[in-house]
């Protein structure tokens, strides 16, 4: 990663299209993401990575060079299978175990952290 520099960024989520472009909207931040991915029955969902490449798709980016960031292990799963970057912030009910045994490549413990762990790779 190089400061500074501005990288596509995409939402792959279990939730339906039309919640997760709500939920963007009414926290004020869907202008950062050019891709959301909601559940379809078009693809399958996470562990899967179908949702995953369809997002890299509309970004037209490498999975390869791609970072995922998530916070459950069946996210670690979906980008480990599509040969992405994973980078996992445990919530409550987060299961740590599972996310390093499905390959994890970082963990960080707050979103305050990612910044830092971008630029690390």
């Amino acid at each position: 990663m190089v400061e500074g520099q501005r990288y596509p960024h995409g939402v792959c989520t279990r939730n339906s299209q039309t919640t997760a472009e709500k939920a963007l909207r009414e926290k004020g931040i869907a202008h950062y993401f050019e891709a959301v991915v909601g559940c379809t029955t078009k693809h399958r969902t996470k562990p899967h990575p179908d949702q995953l490449l369809e997002c890299y798709r509309i970004l037209e980016a490498e999975p390869s060079r791609g970072v995922i960031v998530g916070d459950s292990h069946h996210d670690v799963i979906m980008g480990k299978k599509a040969g992405s970057y994973t980078i996992a912030v445990p919530m409550y009910f987060s299961n740590v175990e599972k996310m390093k045994e499905a390959g994890v490549d970082r963990i960080i413990d707050s979103l305050t952290e990612l910044p830092k762990a971008l630029m690390d790779i």
